[in-house]
């Protein structure tokens, strides 16, 4: 039953982000990245101060360490920037494609900065990773699309603010987090968005609720589905976002579906599949020797 439930939280989680990117498509180059993730921000901030206060847990409002959450939460605005700006250049498919090498540049950036052991298998997974990314970029064809390695620049800052949230995860809450990241990229996305402002008019209004909606929930269900099943079955799930986004774009939008982005695509997951497994290896391996 649990593993049914955790699906079903995961199945939430793929269709909030898919609605995240359509939202993203429909609003692309008419209103700038920045003054996106600002109205993401700020919805984000009025529905966990709601929340905060509807629970009465006003230390949630408290942090112990800003100094990491301003590591955190900068990089994870520029990441979003990124990914924002590869939607309205690349097809859905490409942009979800890449995305899903986060876990590989966190287990390269893990092992440079916080000197966690580099195994063989994380070795294996980093290559493999990166050959999904040729697969997909397809440089064979002569044509390097600057989106394309845009989109990969936000993967390793998402990377960085992933590697920031396991040391914070130790002493913050969820809530606490989501709150701390609206009210830092908040102002972020203000500065950013003062010289080039495009008031929104009319469904753009809309699109740029449910974007900031589609985040905090799928982000939510996939905190729940984590919580009920392994990670590797948790990621198996999220993975489907990449097929459903794959026909959301050629039936929406007639994006081509390549074969080069479903075989990058599976490659990208069993290297991510590796990478997940080495470390539950890791973790149960560490649980007893503390026996």
């Amino acid at each position: 039953m649990k593993t049914l439930t955790a699906f079903l939280w995961g199945m939430g989680a793929v269709l909030a982000f898919c609605l995240l990117a359509v939202a993203t498509r429909e609003l692309n180059r008419a209103i700038p990245v920045q003054e996106i993730v600002l109205f993401r921000a700020l919805t984000g901030l009025i529905i966990t101060t709601a929340l905060i206060l509807a629970l009465r847990q006003p230390a949630l409002f408290r942090t112990r360490r800003p100094g990491m959450q301003l590591v955190r939460h900068g990089f994870h605005f520029f990441g979003q920037c990124g990914w924002l700006f590869g939607i309205g250049y690349l097809t859905l498919a490409d942009v979800f494609a890449l995305e899903f090498t986060v876990p590989v540049w966190v287990a390269l950036i893990a092992a440079l900065f916080l000197r966690e052991r580099l195994t063989a298998a994380r070795c294996v997974a980093i290559v493999m990773g990166v050959i999904g990314v040729v697969i997909i970029v397809n440089p064979t064809t002569g044509l390097f699309d600057d989106a394309a390695f845009v989109v990969l620049g936000a993967a390793v800052f998402y990377a960085i603010a992933h590697t920031a949230n396991k040391s914070l995860a130790h002493t913050e809450t969820a809530l606490g987090l989501i709150f701390y990241m609206s009210l830092i990229q908040l102002p972020i996305g203000i500065v950013l968005s003062a010289h080039a402002w495009i008031t929104p008019e009319g469904f753009q209004w809309i699109w740029l609720i449910s974007i900031g909606i589609c985040a905090l929930v799928g982000h939510y269900c996939l905190t729940r589905a984590m919580q009920l099943a392994d990670v590797s079955f948790v990621m198996t799930v999220d993975f489907l976002r990449l097929p459903l986004v794959a026909i959301i774009g050629v039936l929406l939008y007639l994006e081509p579906l390549k074969v080069s982005l479903l075989v990058g695509g599976v490659v990208i997951l069993v290297s991510n599949m590796i990478n997940v497994r080495d470390q539950l290896d890791r973790t149960l391996h560490q649980g007893r020797e503390t026996r």
